[in-house]
């Protein structure tokens, strides 16, 4: 299974920030993750995981490197006392630390959104 791309919950080595209120700009390094209004409310006492996903290259051979990307997930509350993202308003936000990084060293600037029935992420591109 490559890395980011977890069954249940996340990895205990994800960077985590606790109890993120609504109107939320978060500073990511030298980069911010901006997350809607909209989406912060739906989030309320739950936590927003950013994972990376790998995509099939467009050869058809597969002889293709995999491409990076990125994926947002939302999970409840951990039920689990000895999880250290209880919190009681706002939200958390988990990452896989390749994630942080690729936005601390490109200064880069996410939105994440609510789509219908999906959490989207726009302005990523995966610096190594």
């Amino acid at each position: 299974m490559p890395k980011g791309m977890l069954i249940a919950g996340y990895s205990e080595n994800y960077i985590v920030w606790q109890n993120i209120l609504n109107g939320s700009d978060i500073a990511a390094g030298k980069g911010r993750i901006t997350v809607e209004d909209d989406l912060s409310q739906t989030l309320q006492g739950k936590i927003l995981v950013l994972d990376i996903l790998y995509k099939k290259g467009p050869c058809t051979d597969d002889m293709c490197q995999l491409i990076k990307g990125i994926t947002a997930r939302i999970l409840p509350e951990p039920q689990n006392p000895s999880d250290n993202v209880m919190h009681k308003q706002g939200f958390s936000l988990a990452m896989d630390p390749d994630i942080f990084r690729s936005i601390d060293k490109g200064r880069e600037h996410l939105t994440v959104r609510k789509r219908r029935a999906s959490v989207t992420v726009k302005g990523f591109a995966f610096t190594s």
